[in-house]
């Protein structure tokens, strides 16, 4: 017999709390490579700032995980692994880096919600996320951009 999966564990953890999940696919994600970071970013979806998230297509790739589509639920862990938020995807697009605008970068609520703040908080994270994973960052590296509607909001567990 296989041990339960991280999603198996989480869906028996919102079972157990009583919250039950639109019908969708479900993936497990999070937000940030640090806890610092992750608070942050999770603070921002928490306040209403925050409705958009940008992954690595090569991250996708190097964890063969595929990436969230519209219509698709993600229950977003917190750096601890706890379940922090639970969203849906409403709109995704695949991108160059290069290619992200000013709209989107403003629905992802980071910083002074500016394109110049966005690229630059990117554009050190992703090349953090290549480093781990033997790729160069590039200004044409596909990006995964997701624009997302909050379902459900856990309360802190910090």
């Amino acid at each position: 017999m296989n041990p339960p999966s991280k999603l198996d564990e989480v869906l028996r953890h919102l079972n157990d709390k009583g919250i039950t999940l639109p019908p969708g696919k479900i993936h497990i994600t999070g937000y940030g490579d640090e806890a610092e970071l992750s608070n942050a970013l999770l603070a921002l979806i928490r306040n209403g700032k925050k409705r958009a998230g940008t992954s690595l297509v090569w991250q996708h790739e190097y964890d063969n995980e595929a990436w969230a589509e519209v219509g698709d639920i993600e229950i977003v862990l917190d750096h601890s692994g706890n379940p922090s938020i639970v969203t849906r995807i409403a709109h995704c697009e695949i991108l160059p880096f290069k290619s992200v605008n000013a709209e989107y970068a403003a629905m992802e609520g980071e910083g002074d919600g500016s394109l110049n703040y966005w690229r630059q908080a990117h554009w050190d994270y992703f090349s953090r996320v290549c480093t781990e994973i033997g790729k160069s960052p590039s200004e044409d590296m596909l990006v995964v951009c997701s624009v997302f509607e909050v379902i459900h909001i856990f309360p802190r567990t910090d």
